[in-house]
């Protein structure tokens, strides 16, 4: 297939159309005239593997897609143009995926929602994606594995993720190895689940300042990170705080509003030293299971910051931290601590009868 006139007079998809495995077709003239697709979810549109295209010219007059919009696998294509009155994907997620000569989402600027979600992931040289700035609504941001991007300007406008209830609405932020500026989050304020992993470069959080309530927060794998300032205004986790695998952190800092938490995992931190900017902490009452987990930390001394924690009903496990020795901060949470308690192969052994007597 290389050409698609004898579509000229399309103008409406009741189903789903796809577009797939072409090895001719340099651009989707011939659908000048199409509007929309699908007329109830899941009709979607897909543009995959077309390895010939290098221009989404032809979609100029295309508003909505009912369904998912995938772009996917069409190594050719350089931006998004001919997307030029674009508005929303109503029901489904708008995904761009292993697009290789991608460097810019130009041509998008007119979409304001995509309902189920913004996937932008492993597009090895996109560079920009200022193009989304005007979009004001979405379910889920996942950004992942596109080599090299640096900072997420284009995003200014979200000032949510999530429709109603949150509790699946979440931003991701995967693999993106150059990535060192989220600003473009920070008028987010509101959000279900955060999940920052694998992003090598990444140094500060600055532009989640705006978040307060999350429900899970995962900050995983991050070997440039140094503190959590950027989590500034974060008081509740509802869920899991999870803090694996960041080396170059020392302690907990940004993290002095955090009050309440359902779990806590503190793994696999090299450099950390004590748990300071924990200070605000009062409770760690999560489901059945180990509320708190504090292990293979190397360089972990102190739990100095856990000391105004005074309330967990489930299990804590701090194990296999080489040089702990200070269990002080944590008299007060023992002094009523009736659940599973276990401390294992760090410098000293922990008893929590003798806590009381020892520390002052």
């Amino acid at each position: 297939m290389n050409d698609l006139s004898p579509l000229k007079d399309l103008t409406f998809v009741t189903g789903g159309m796809e577009i797939s495995g072409t090895t001719l077709l340099k651009d989707l003239t011939g659908l000048e005239h199409l509007e929309m697709v699908g007329t109830y979810f899941p009709n979607s549109l897909r543009l995959e593997g077309n390895r010939a295209l290098r221009s989404l010219k032809g979609l100029n007059k295309l508003k909505t897609v009912r369904g998912y919009f995938y772009i996917l696998g069409n190594p050719l294509i350089t931006d998004l143009k001919g997307l030029d009155n674009y508005t929303m994907t109503s029901l489904g997620e708008f995904r761009v995926e292993r697009c290789s000569g991608l460097r810019s989402l130009d041509g998008i600027e007119s979409m304001l929602y995509c309902y189920d979600g913004l996937a932008i992931m492993n597009n090895p040289i996109l560079n920009d994606i200022k193009a989304l700035r005007n979009l004001k609504g979405t379910t889920q941001i996942l950004i992942g594995a596109n080599n090299m991007l640096t900072n997420l300007d284009g995003l200014e406008g979200l000032t949510q993720v999530g429709i109603g209830e949150l509790e699946y609405a979440s931003i991701t932020l995967q693999g993106n190895p150059l990535l060192t500026n989220i600003e473009g989050l920070a008028n987010i304020k509101k959000c279900g689940n955060l999940n920052i992993d694998g992003n090598a470069s990444l140094k500060s959080l600055r532009g989640l300042n705006g978040l307060v309530d999350l429900n899970y927060v995962t900050i995983v794998n991050n070997g440039s990170l140094t503190d959590f300032k950027g989590l500034s205004g974060l008081k509740t986790v509802r869920n899991n705080l999870k803090i694996w695998e960041n080396h170059q952190l020392v302690n907990m800092d940004g993290l002095q509003q955090l009050e309440k938490v359902g779990r806590l995992d503190i793994v696999l931190n090299k450099g950390i030293k004590d748990l300071s900017g924990l200070d605000g902490l009062k409770s760690v009452n999560g489901p059945n299971g180990y509320a708190i987990t504090i292990s293979h930390n190397e360089s972990l001394l102190s739990l100095h910051g856990l000391e105004q924690l005074s309330s967990s009903t489930e299990g804590i496990q701090i194990m296999y931290n080489k040089n702990l020795a200070d269990f002080c901060p944590l008299k007060l949470l023992m002094s009523g601590y009736k659940s599973y308690f276990s401390a294992l192969d760090n410098k000293i052994k922990m008893d929590p009868q003798i806590l009381q007597s020892s520390c002052k």
